[in-house]
């Protein structure tokens, strides 16, 4: 028999936020006490595109899950961040992270792997929430290079950019949740 309450719990974003809250929790924390304020030439890079990348790619999606699910749609069964936020839709939100972007400083490492763009056109780039989000998808959906050891060359997602993403995300589902009726059907 069917668990009535499995359904309601899945689509509820106050699971979500929860869920959200801790990998991102989790990510700061890796991020913080592991690459924060050292030399990128240091840095653990498979520990990035890894880890970091799946607990980012589980906090942002939890989160457009939530705000999906607490404006009375039930969220897609995806991992394609793309698709999520394409399916929120909300231009509001996307302005206020760009704008949160802006402040972004472009990696000296991105500029040189990219020679055939202009350096301003790419900071214009760098500055964008969609991005990030593609960026991600590149590791975190299909063909999960996070979860699954998948040969090739890779695009690492940026962690300061993500975590400011995620957080946003977080900060605006922790309002919406707030406002959230579950359906009685």
């Amino acid at each position: 028999m069917k668990n009535p309450d499995k359904d309601f719990e899945s689509i509820s974003p106050i699971l979500f936020c929860d869920i959200s809250k801790q990998y991102l929790l989790a990510a700061q924390i890796i991020w913080n006490s592991e690459f924060s304020g050292k030399n990128p030439f240091f840095w653990n890079k498979p520990m990035i595109l890894r880890p970091l990348s799946q607990l980012l790619g589980v906090a942002i999606e939890a989160s457009l899950k939530g705000l999906i699910s607490s404006r009375g749609d039930k969220p897609p069964k995806t991992h394609c961040i793309s698709k999520l936020f394409q399916d929120l839709a909300d231009t509001k939100l996307e302005a206020a992270i760009n704008l949160k972007l802006r402040g972004m400083v472009l990696p000296e490492e991105v500029a040189i792997n990219n020679p055939n763009l202009d350096n301003e056109e790419l900071k214009k780039l760098y500055r964008q929430l969609k991005t990030h989000i593609e960026l991600l998808d590149l590791v975190y959906s299909r063909p999960f290079v996070s979860r699954y050891p998948i040969l090739g060359v890779h695009s690492m997602p940026d962690v300061p950019a993500l975590i400011i993403i995620a957080e946003e995300f977080q900060n605006r589902l922790d309002i919406e949740k707030s406002n959230w009726v579950p359906n009685q059907t």
